[in-house]
């Protein structure tokens, strides 16, 4: 009798007690007791002195990757990265990473692109 009656709540408790062993396994979970949550750290794949190798170098040259944002810090933080030119031999160069090759612009509007503006802006 006592079997029959041991069986099945060892079961119910197990269910009870196995999602919540799985939610405190998440990332991120509420804090038992408290208002907020906790947040767990991902492990990393970099050693330490990689990741001090990549922040020595950012602190050198604080810029983006993509190289169009500069830290400069305080209540500013990032500011864009403007245009470089240089003057050499008479002729003005470019002396930054941008991408000069993309074509201008077309202002000048199809008829097809015409029509297509006015059904959209005036409504037919």
């Amino acid at each position: 009798m006592k079997t029959c009656k041991f069986v099945p709540s060892l079961l119910l408790a197990g269910a009870l007690v196995a999602p919540l062993a799985a939610y405190a396994a998440q990332p991120v979970h509420s804090a038992p007791g408290e208002i907020g949550i906790v947040f767990h750290d991902a492990p990393g794949t970099q050693t330490r002195e990689q990741v001090q190798r990549e922040l020595d170098a950012f602190r050198r040259n604080p810029v983006s990757a993509d190289g169009y944002w500069r830290q400069v810090g305080g209540g500013i933080g990032w500011a864009i990265v403007p245009h470089a030119y240089k003057l050499q031999n008479g002729q003005l160069l470019h002396a930054d990473r941008f991408d000069h090759s993309t074509p201008r612009p077309d202002l000048n509007m199809t008829a097809e692109e015409r029509q297509m503006a006015r059904e959209l802006y005036t409504g037919g």
